[in-house]
């Protein structure tokens, strides 16, 4: 794996890192505190044998200097959100793994809104799903708040709008957020008006491959955020992308320089304010 960009000092006290991996269609977030790392969904996996764990998620881990990892929480059983775990799980096997209701055949502890827990002085909520409601599989994507005295982070799995309308309803304040991993890769499946007016993020990240058969992101998705004052960012635009929250407010790299299609070592820092480039004609039906 090459060298993602040049180092900066791990998170401080009260600081969270999120770094939303470029593993093509899926997802992989890695969540780091001062002392503790989280990884939200491994990547996606395919029937040849491909392994987003082990041929991206678990070097790229070792080349931020991880040797252990605290806790893998898994949004919801899709492969292209799970298809890395088998490679995270053998490298790191000392991880606890959590998982909606029902979800990897009861392999893993159940998350369900309600639950929370302090790292470093960093709060993480779980805000849904509900744990008497079952619900189809996108819609019961564990969605975890990162909670900093500057702000917070949002990350929502695959949530569809039926989801989105309950955790506006009851979830409230508690949606609004700094950045946010925006829900289903962008599709028009999810990101409502009202869902994303909550949110209000400066930065919303998608995580999608390059030229993907679905479409995603969707135009009207970004612009969506876009009205609300994010700036939208795409993985397979951008590359991997990497944020910090704490003491300086919010930061933000980019793996890739945005007209380059190769891996680039350059750095690129700014409070949030890199342009969006992803307005892609829509295409296709949607996963």
């Amino acid at each position: 794996l090459p060298l993602l960009w040049p180092a900066r000092h791990g998170p401080a006290e009260g600081e969270v890192e999120l770094l939303v991996m470029d593993v093509g269609q899926g997802l992989a977030v890695a969540v780091r505190t001062r002392r503790h790392t989280l990884l939200y969904d491994t990547g996606p996996g395919a029937e040849d044998g491909f392994d987003a764990g082990e041929r991206i998620v678990v070097p790229t881990l070792r080349a931020l200097g991880q040797g252990r990892l605290d806790r893998i929480m898994i949004s919801h059983d899709h492969r292209d959100h799970t298809g890395g775990l088998r490679g995270v799980r053998r490298s790191f096997p000392g991880a606890t793994l959590q998982a909606p209701p029902g979800a990897l055949r009861g392999r893993a502890s159940a998350c369900h809104a309600g639950q929370a827990w302090q790292w470093d002085g960093v709060t993480f909520r779980v805000l849904h799903p509900p744990r008497d409601e079952p619900q189809p599989t996108n819609d019961s994507s564990c969605v975890l708040r990162l909670e900093t005295s500057r702000g917070a982070i949002l990350l929502a799995g695959d949530i569809e709008k039926r989801s989105e309308a309950l955790l506006v309803q009851h979830a409230g304040a508690l949606l609004a957020a700094q950045a946010v991993v925006v829900p289903h890769h962008g599709s028009a499946s999810s990101s409502t008006p009202a869902w994303v007016a909550a949110v209000a993020p400066r930065l919303a990240i998608v995580s999608t491959g390059h030229r993907n058969r679905f479409g995603h992101p969707r135009a009207e998705v970004v612009e969506r955020w876009q009205a609300v004052g994010a700036e939208v960012l795409n993985t397979s635009e951008s590359g991997a992308v990497r944020v910090w929250l704490g003491r300086d407010g919010l930061q933000v790299r980019e793996q890739r320089v945005f007209e380059r299609r190769w891996w680039d070592a350059a750095e690129r820092s700014r409070p949030a304010a890199i342009l969006s480039a992803i307005k892609q004609a829509a295409a296709g039906p949607e996963d």
